[in-house]
């Protein structure tokens, strides 16, 4: 805020700087900030008196935790549950997994637009953009699961095991059926092992850099 005597120059009126104080008398916790401890600042680069009250404002770290960070957490606790589930459920891995990008990208809109604009990303910025890349990085995990375990070789030979009502137990070898080969069950595992470790050690991998350099 600036106070200016305008009735006359600084030459015949000025503030009486020493003995000027400036007292906040409403509530220092806002919605979004604090109200730090106000300042008055003397201008005599004018020509009239002036006087600058200056406001320092801080954000509030626990508003961008509770509708920012925390929500995105959850969002990404989900995303990563979903390599959990049965290989063989395709249609659902799939659905939870876009499911949760979508929400994370209307989340991502919403925070932009009441922020302010800068040319230059702000680390809300730089989560959310990783919380998009790392649920698509577990959407391509998915397909990559599927396409091991219901790929179809073209000598691809199934062994199928016969027990009769005797002792004796009969094995006999056939091709393809009618719904394609189902190949080795050790690819698709070690392919699901594998999403797992690398989803988790990217995320392990970002927040102790992201924290480091927010906390540092």
């Amino acid at each position: 805020m600036r106070f200016r005597i305008t009735s006359a120059s600084k030459v015949f009126l000025e503030f009486n700087f020493t003995s000027s104080s400036v007292t906040n008398f409403g509530n220092e916790l806002l919605v979004e900030y604090t109200v730090g401890k106000l300042e008055l600042v003397k201008d005599e680069s004018r020509m009239y008196s002036e006087v600058w009250v200056r406001v320092p404002l801080k954000r509030l770290a626990s508003y961008a935790v509770l509708n920012i960070y925390m929500p995105t957490l959850v969002l990404l606790v989900v995303d990563y549950f979903t390599l959990f589930f049965r290989p063989s459920i395709f249609d659902v891995r799939m659905m939870a997994a876009l499911t949760v990008q979508l929400v994370i990208a209307t989340l991502f809109s919403q925070v932009s637009a009441s922020l302010p604009k800068t040319s230059y990303f702000k680390m809300v910025d730089v989560w959310l953009i990783f919380c998009i890349g790392i649920t698509f990085l577990t959407i391509i995990f998915h397909v990559l699961v599927d396409a091991c375990l219901y790929s179809e070789p073209k000598d691809a030979v199934v062994v199928v095991s016969l027990k009769s009502f005797g002792d004796s137990t009969k094995k006999r070898k056939s091709g393809r059926g009618e719904g394609g080969s189902f190949c080795s069950s050790k690819p698709g595992d070690r392919m699901v092992l594998w999403s797992k470790i690398i989803v988790a050690g990217v995320f392990v991998i970002f927040n102790l850099t992201y924290w480091i350099y927010i906390l540092a």
